[in-house]
């Protein structure tokens, strides 16, 4: 069971989870085409990086992710994208986002994305 300092902490991350998470894709495509340096279309490993720093600003933690995968990559369980290997983010593609994080504290509790709406 989680004591009040906890809850609080989780109800923290899930707030800046969803401040980071865009619920539209126009949207997406503005903030990860300005990381892709002008480039017209931006690649899994571009949102990774523009999440990353999302959750640092917003003083998250977490060890494993974020991660961004399309279409095959999406049911690859261990595929991570780098900067070696990332496929390009197409309109109309599937694109499973999978991220988490704590607020850095030692009550820190973790929450994830809620998922589309």
């Amino acid at each position: 069971m989680l004591n009040e300092e906890q809850i609080f902490s989780h109800s923290v991350a899930q707030v800046a989870i969803d401040r980071i998470l865009p619920r539209d894709g126009k949207r997406w495509a503005g903030v990860c085409g300005r990381r892709a340096a002008g480039r017209a279309l931006f690649s899994e490993y571009d949102v990774v990086q523009w999440l990353s720093e999302a959750m640092r600003r917003e003083k998250l933690v977490w060890e494993n992710g974020p991660n961004v995968s399309t279409n095959a990559h999406t049911s690859d369980s261990h595929y991570e994208a780098s900067a070696g290997r990332s496929a390009t983010i197409h309109e109309g593609d599937f694109v499973l986002i999978d991220i988490w994080g704590r607020v850095d504290r030692p009550e820190g509790v973790s929450t994830t994305s809620p998922g589309p709406e």
